[in-house]
């Protein structure tokens, strides 16, 4: 288990996340900070 990882995976799960709520963004570029978020994550706790 990574801490940074994890951590950088909760960030852009965050990150892509506000792009998807605040909708300034095309909803594109949050679903892939979401999936870039989860990925990580899956690595982290690997």
């Amino acid at each position: 288990m990574s801490i940074e990882e994890v951590g950088g995976g909760l960030i852009f799960l965050f990150v892509g996340g506000a792009i998807l709520v605040i909708g300034d963004f095309p909803a594109i570029i949050g679903l892939l900070f979401c999936l870039a978020g989860l990925l990580l994550l899956v690595r982290g706790l690997d």
